[in-house]
């Protein structure tokens, strides 16, 4: 009996003083690897596609990637690699610059108004790249998002590094447009740049996360309950020795 108790007062407590804690939302894993984007200065100065990939948000991703200079080539795209499993990469051949954009608006017809916050405020949700390879200062990465009223707002930055858990948190964009609205995503990009010849950058696990909940301190009405129960317990236990006195 008083083990049932406590185990009632321990649930409620539980579930009064605990707070939601909001799951990640998967951009892309890159999982569906090998489809590659190649462009060069003796052929193609752009290519670009669209495919479907249950690893995606909104099911597809598309990726344009365009020649800007140079005597050779670059190619972009996701690829299954004995080491690194599946990446997204990006590369330029010596002396040469090229740029990609990666897009995800469900092959053209939007995320459909994604609220990113989960409920969170803007310096408390985030986006995440884990970066495996980049040449820092000469890659430039610009993230840019759209909402369904078709306003945009973006970051960039030419100083990203080496590592998992890489975050762009959304009150940085801010800067940008202060109106816009995080709680109803229509598309999300990454524009892929460089700033010297000859770059490299190799990432995965595109991720929306949030900070988790600050501890929370039990509310007074949990301890007077709990006190409660204890006081219970006591008494029925006194009861106990009374009956077996008599």
């Amino acid at each position: 009996m008083k083990n049932s108790i406590l185990s009632i007062a321990i649930i409620a407590a539980l579930s009064v003083a605990g707070s939601a804690f909001a799951a990640p939302i998967t951009i892309d894993t890159f999982d569906d690897g090998g489809v590659p984007y190649i462009v060069n200065s003796l052929g193609a100065n752009s290519s670009t596609g669209t495919i479907a990939s249950a690893n995606a948000i909104g099911g597809s991703r598309t990726n344009k990637t365009d020649f800007v200079e140079g005597f050779l080539g670059g190619n972009t795209g996701a690829f299954n690699t004995p080491a690194l499993g599946s990446v997204f990469t990006y590369s330029s051949d010596a002396l040469t610059r090229i740029k990609s954009t990666i897009t995800w608006d469900g092959a053209g017809a939007g995320l459909g108004g994604l609220d990113l916050t989960q409920g969170k405020a803007l310096d408390e949700a985030y986006f995440s790249f884990n970066i495996l390879d980049i040449d820092q200062g000469s890659v430039n990465l610009g993230l840019v998002l759209e909402d369904t009223n078709g306003q945009t707002t973006f970051v960039s930055s030419n100083q990203m590094i080496v590592g998992n858990d890489q975050r762009v948190f959304f009150n940085s964009f801010l800067l940008d447009n202060p109106l816009f609205a995080f709680d109803a995503i229509n598309a999300i990009s990454i524009n892929i740049s460089q700033t010297s010849f000859a770059s490299d950058f190799v990432f995965d696990s595109f991720v929306v996360d949030t900070l988790p909940p600050s501890p929370q301190p039990i509310p007074a009405a949990i301890w007077l309950f709990g006190s409660g129960l204890a006081g219970l317990v006591g008494m029925s236990k006194r009861k106990k020795n009374q009956v077996l006195v008599a």
